[in-house]
């Protein structure tokens, strides 16, 4: 995706995050095709990881301004991680999505369901971290019709895989960081003046075991966004950059 966003703009004139959707160079994404009348912008999901960490961790960062530009302008994609193993020396499906769906056996799934859910952002990227969230009883991709709320769950992995803290961003931006316990556990109480999005991240160290499994990565996560109904009118509005 970040090669796409360097591609789709003009020559030397990469997507700028800090920037509106409709000024320059930005622009180039929502401009119709004569023919089609697709633009630029009209895709669903935006890989933030792909491959190895080991030497993207600032590419991983980049990628997340990028996503929350959209996000905070309204274009609702949804946030993915994926192997990139094109190779034979590759690691095989790392990252990863964890995507949500009711029935998750091998003999219920079903192409149709699974795109949906992702879709709707009901799923979450990681290197061995996994996450349950929610907020005020919603899940991610969802919308919750309140001001304040706790947003709470779990962090769960391997005994090898070490997840250390926990971040609540609203709108991308990191308001606290929590140390997590061996129970995993964790709530943040949240206030909202005017609609939002929420998100998390969790990060970790790559210990010895870890580094043997899972070369060239850490053990991180990242969530997809809950939107939040401050107003209460029914509908979510882009907080905006």
């Amino acid at each position: 995706t970040q090669a796409f966003l360097d591609h789709m703009g003009p020559a030397a004139h990469p997507y700028q995050p800090g920037l509106p959707i409709d000024s320059y160079p930005n622009n180039t994404l929502i401009q119709a095709d004569p023919i089609s009348g697709l633009r630029d912008i009209d895709f669903d999901v935006i890989e933030l990881m792909n491959g190895p960490q080991a030497d993207r961790v600032s590419r991983v960062a980049a990628m997340r301004l990028d996503w929350f530009s959209f996000l905070k302008q309204g274009i609702r994609i949804v946030g993915s991680a994926n192997s990139d193993s094109h190779t034979r020396s590759s690691q095989v499906a790392m990252p990863r999505n964890m995507v949500a769906v009711e029935d998750d056996s091998l003999a219920a799934f079903d192409i149709t369901t699974f795109t949906n859910a992702i879709k709707t952002g009901n799923m979450y990227g990681t290197t061995g971290p996994l996450i349950t969230l929610n907020f005020a009883g919603k899940k991610m991709g969802e919308l919750a019709h309140v001001s304040r709320g706790s947003l709470s769950g779990t962090v769960s992995s391997a005994a090898w895989v070490d997840a250390k803290t926990i971040s609540a961003q609203i709108n991308g931006k990191t308001i606290e960081t929590k140390a997590l316990d061996e129970s995993g556990e964790f709530m943040f109480e949240l206030a909202f003046s005017k609609d939002a999005l929420v998100t998390v991240e969790v990060h970790g160290e790559a210990g010895e075991d870890y580094q043997v499994v899972y070369p060239l990565f850490r053990p991180y996560a990242f969530s997809n966004p809950i939107y939040i109904d401050a107003d209460g009118d029914g509908q979510w509005t882009a907080p905006g950059l």
